[in-house]
């Protein structure tokens, strides 16, 4: 299902995280505008074994080691915003199947001006279109970017979403953002789940805690 909206290529992000001895790539990030602030949200299970890392990094860790994250734009390369801050949350960050509301890496952005996304003011219901919009690894340069997909789930520590392309690969693409279909933010991707070919789904940290969670860091 095609979108009736579009979205700036800038506002989705691969980040760069670099803390401690540590610096490599991973999943995907975003940036957001939020009661005046501007963020980049990526999943905080990329400070972790899912980034080949050999533990998981707490919040409270990760503070304590000044992580910073550098942002490029998917198909050309170029560096396109860059922070040090980095926002402490809950120390409880692992993605739990069903529960994915601790899931969630937050970086201030200074006030430069960039594209961003904005946040729903509600949440989709069951049988609602959703989009995943991320660069899959079978994606060329010229696709929307935006791969349609119906709430299966929709709570408030999980959204669930069944893929109609059934032959995309939406695996590592954790961090990116699930929007409705007005543009705007509903999810952030955590992880792909389901039967390859046959029933892809994806499960985000829903609308409500990416909400509650930014009015914390403000």
């Amino acid at each position: 299902m095609r979108p009736s909206f579009t979205v700036s290529k800038s506002t989705l992000l691969k980040p760069e995280f670099t803390f401690d001895k540590f610096m490599y790539k991973a999943g995907s990030s975003f940036i957001v505008s939020h009661e005046g602030s501007v963020f980049l949200l990526t999943a905080h299970h990329l400070f972790g074994p899912a980034a080949g890392l050999n533990k998981r990094y707490s919040s409270k860790e990760l503070a304590s080691l000044t992580p910073s994250v550098r942002a490029f734009l998917f198909d050309s390369g170029e560096l396109h915003t860059e922070s040090k801050q980095f926002i402490p949350l809950n120390d409880d960050t692992e993605y739990k199947r069903g529960d994915a509301t601790q899931d969630l890496a937050i970086f201030k952005i200074d006030n430069t001006p960039l594209d961003s996304l904005t946040l729903a003011v509600t949440a989709p219901s069951k049988g609602d279109v959703v989009y995943l919009y991320a660069r899959l690894k079978n994606d060329s340069v010229d696709d929307t970017l935006l791969h349609s997909a119906t709430v299966t789930e929709s709570s408030g520590k999980i959204l669930e979403y069944r893929y109609h392309n059934r032959f995309l690969d939406p695996r590592a693409r954790s961090g990116a953002p699930v929007l409705n279909q007005s543009g705007e933010v509903v999810g952030l991707n955590v992880t792909a789940a389901g039967v390859p070919i046959f029933n892809w789904k994806g499960r985000a940290n829903p609308l409500s805690s990416i909400r509650h969670l930014l009015g914390v860091s403000l």
